[in-house]
């Protein structure tokens, strides 16, 4: 089997986890949040769900790109 569609399963499975980390994260937040008011005024369930969790998993792209993902040649 190529090297490179280990290393594309791989990738994809780390993206779909993250996905999937992402869905249940925000579904979290935004239902079981609070209706207290948050640091920057908002309702916490806003807070967490519009404001934190965007930040977390740009954050945790930008890690997976960084040491997960590796350039692989296209030719044959």
């Amino acid at each position: 089997m190529d090297p490179r569609f280990a290393q594309a399963h791989k990738e994809a499975r780390w993206s779909l986890l993250l996905s999937l980390g992402w869905i249940a994260l925000w579904i979290t937040t935004a239902y079981f949040g609070g209706q207290q008011i948050g640091v920057f005024g908002f309702p916490r369930w806003f807070e967490w769900s519009c404001l934190f969790a965007p930040a977390l998993f740009i954050f945790l792209c930008w890690m997976m790109v960084r040491y997960l993902f590796t350039d692989l040649p296209l030719e044959d």
